[in-house]
């Protein structure tokens, strides 16, 4: 059934998806499972899924029980673990709750970069994450090297998709800007002005500055 259940998702079938999802939850409860991994892959799984229906806060909550039971079971600086914080702060940060975001992507983010290599798929989602919690905090100059991290080894995945050269890139430039580095801020977004131009206003780097 999960994979009935990706299928809906990838395909955007969001409802249907959500119903299948409902619908494992069930069995796992018929079965007596609440204590099994099954549980909590299906927990991250629908609070993935929530997010693009709108209902954040009901996600936020769900990766937070899937963090408690997987607290439960593995050790707390091991992998399963931090990329449930992972999750757990991205959903934070959505939600522009951005300390406690930061209370969970920095211990997760630790532990990744000392067990995952730094171009890992999960080890760069909690560097862009805790970049955008920084950032949210208003605290540009940390969070600046985080985003040039994310932009770098966004351009250097192949496997990038334009939503996350979007996404890598508006953010180092509104960190630029924020830090005062309008210069630089202008070169990046040169390089491809048709596709990068509304990157600027999100910046105090103005027409007169640049």
């Amino acid at each position: 059934m999960t994979m009935v259940f990706n299928a809906h998702r990838y395909s955007g079938n969001l409802q249907q998806a959500l119903e299948i999802n409902d619908e494992i939850l069930g069995l796992i409860r018929q079965h007596g499972l609440e204590g099994q991994p099954i549980l909590m892959s299906t927990l991250s799984n629908r609070a993935m899924l929530l997010p693009l229906l709108d209902r954040h806060d009901e996600a936020g909550d769900l990766h937070r029980q899937a963090l408690e039971l997987t607290l439960a079971r593995y050790p707390a600086d091991g992998l399963r673990v931090a990329r449930q914080r992972m999750f757990y702060g991205m959903a934070l940060v959505q939600a522009s709750q951005f300390d406690d975001a930061l209370a969970q992507l920095t211990p997760a983010l630790e532990v990744m970069r000392q067990k995952w290599p730094d171009n890992h798929v999960m080890t760069q989602m909690a560097v862009h994450w805790m970049g955008g919690a920084l950032a949210g905090l208003g605290r540009y100059e940390e969070a600046l090297p985080l985003h040039r991290e994310a932009w770098r080894q966004t351009l250097a995945d192949p496997g990038s998709v334009p939503a996350r050269v979007q996404s890598t890139g508006s953010r180092l430039v509104r960190a630029l800007g924020e830090t005062g580095h309008c210069d630089e801020a202008r070169t990046l977004v040169a390089e491809d002005p048709q596709q990068r131009s509304d990157w600027l206003s999100q910046t105090p780097c103005t027409a007169d500055t640049l």
